[in-house]
């Protein structure tokens, strides 16, 4: 639609390392109660849909399983799968894409903004808008306060995650010939 619509346009993509994405989705969409939803719950519900998301694989092709209608609705596995959505925007878009890993942009905006910048060929903001901006825009958070007293995932949980999307974020990374889509995995979660 996008594309029909404004065929030029510019789309910036901003991509949150997959399995913090995941446990951040499960406590963010927790409807009418949010106390169902723990490192406990997303642990079971999380290795299931690993499960049942390889099964699909061994009769269906990636692009399948990624749209298929199967998927959780309260793990949303599949869009951590960058791999399986890019090449069709590129297809469209072409470079009118620019990719940002979301833990680049949350450590160190303003290089960051200056590529947006350039990308979409706006003049630079001067060094006071500059200033401005990084004394008083808001960090990008990655959980909500509410979500942190719920705690972390559990680190097996984490690690069965990490090895799942591990081949997803290696073809990610290599499609767009960029290694900080590979996700530094030496932090614990």
């Amino acid at each position: 639609l996008i594309y029909s619509v404004t065929p030029g346009a510019k789309i910036i993509v901003m991509a949150r390392d997959p399995v913090k994405r995941l446990y951040s989705d499960y406590l963010f969409f927790a409807k009418k109660n949010r106390t169902e939803r723990t490192p406990q719950s997303f642990e079971v519900e999380a290795k299931n849909e690993v499960t049942r998301f390889n099964a699909c694989l061994a009769e269906k092709s990636l692009r399948l399983c990624c749209y298929d209608r199967n998927n959780s609705p309260r793990v949303r596995l599949n869009i951590g799968i960058y791999i399986c959505y890019i090449p069709e925007w590129r297809e469209r878009f072409g470079d009118n894409l620019m990719f940002i890993p979301m833990e680049d942009y949350a450590s160190d905006p303003v290089p960051h903004l200056m590529e947006v910048y350039k990308f979409l060929e706006l003049p630079l903001p001067s060094a006071v808008d500059l200033q401005h901006f990084e004394e008083h825009s808001p960090r990008v958070k990655s959980r909500h306060p509410w979500d942190l007293l719920k705690g972390d995932m559990f680190n097996e949980t984490a690690e069965m995650l990490r090895e799942f999307y591990g081949k997803y974020n290696r073809e990610f990374a290599a499609y767009l010939n960029d290694d900080r889509f590979l996700y530094n995995y030496t932090e614990l979660y």
